[in-house]
């Protein structure tokens, strides 16, 4: 077919979208009867990625069985991450973002659906203290979220240290901090049926849209390129930050609404 392309250019366009249409079906078919994290992982080798654990690693901490509660959104935050960089030089920085946009989402949701206020309490200056001990205060269900971000964070606090930049997960985890007093605002709202006010809902729906949080957070694991000057900027709000947490806040609160 492709010998007789330049002759008979027409007739070639209609042949090629019919083999098109054909192969697509197969396709779709085929995606239909395979589990998604399969299909994710295939994908990624086709890739030539080598993250394939950084997802297997949801997987081994069986949060869907665990906190059947929580949404199992994996596998949409690493595609949201690869959006944020895709070079291979950035797997470090890529792993440890997965991690906190995964288990942000469980968090999110226990804030949101489960905890009660004063779970919601005990969870929140268990963030603060960022202590292993902090644990002892937690009912079990909390325990294996809180566990698991302590793990993400040591993780990448290990490898910063032997770039000797332990500072970049300090600012990390100073934005995690302040998410969660956030979400505990909005919390307390909630139980208390109080309605803020426009001005007062966004002062901390800012915060709790995450990309506040997420923006230093992705910094993290990139190396050289990201200086302390670079994390100061980012924390002090700068527009460009402050109109994409708008956007985002706003864009999912109107989805939110035509969802309920």
């Amino acid at each position: 077919m492709l010998s007789n392309a330049s002759v008979w250019p027409t007739i070639f366009k209609l042949r090629l979208q019919q083999y098109y249409s054909t192969y697509i079906k197969r396709i779709i078919n085929m995606l239909l009867k395979t589990p998604m994290l399969k299909i994710f992982t295939t994908w990624l080798s086709c890739f030539g990625y080598s993250d394939k654990k950084d997802i297997l690693w949801w997987k081994d901490l069986d949060f869907a069985r665990k906190l059947p509660f929580a949404r199992d959104r994996v596998v949409e935050c690493y595609f949201w991450v690869l959006g944020v960089y895709f070079e291979p030089q950035y797997f470090l920085a890529r792993r440890f973002l997965t991690k906190v946009i995964a288990l942000t989402s469980i968090m999110d949701d226990i804030y949101d659906v489960y905890g009660t206020l004063e779970e919601l309490e005990l969870f929140t200056d268990a963030i603060q203290r960022w202590e292993i001990t902090a644990l002892d205060q937690l009912p079990e269900y909390m325990k294996l979220c809180y566990q698991a971000l302590l793990d993400a964070y040591n993780m990448i606090d290990e490898e910063m240290a032997k770039e000797g930049r332990s500072y970049c997960v300090d600012y990390a985890k100073s934005a995690m901090k302040d998410l969660v007093r956030a979400y505990l605002e909005e919390a307390k709202w909630c139980h208390e049926g109080y309605v803020p006010s426009m001005e007062e809902y966004m002062r901390v729906a800012l915060v709790t849209g995450a990309y506040k949080m997420l923006a230093p957070t992705s910094f993290v694991g990139m190396g050289d390129l990201v200086t302390k000057e670079a994390f100061e900027w980012v924390l002090s709000d700068p527009l460009i930050l402050e109109a994409a947490s708008v956007i985002s806040r706003l864009m999912d609160d109107m989805v939110g609404h035509k969802v309920s």
